[in-house]
């Protein structure tokens, strides 16, 4: 349930999913540039801090070994594809709060 309710949370008031996978591959810059863009936050300093944090890189294949159900599967999948994107508040949703 938490991770439908998270992706629902995204369509319905915006944001981004960031994962740990990306947060410690020091290829991975998309989410970065997300979560600059969501929150106003300095893209430098959120690249600096992740310099500075993380400490080694794991293996990339962190699921290996288990398999998900096969719905939480779809859900995480479904998290995946909007991977390094900033989603913005649906338009119902700002038509709600009177901002759009």
């Amino acid at each position: 349930m938490t991770y439908r309710n998270a992706l629902i949370g995204i369509y319905t008031f915006g944001g981004c999913a960031v994962s740990f996978e990306e947060i410690i591959d020091p290829g991975e810059t998309g989410w970065m540039e997300a979560l600059s863009e969501m929150t106003g936050m300095d893209y430098a300093g959120l690249a600096e801090a992740r310099a500075r944090l993380v400490k080694s890189e794991a293996d990339a294949n962190t699921s290996a070994g288990f398999r998900l159900d096969p719905r939480l599967e779809a859900l995480y999948e479904d998290l995946r594809a909007i991977k390094g994107r900033y989603l913005p508040p649906s338009t119902q949703y700002l038509r709600q709060i009177g901002g759009g």
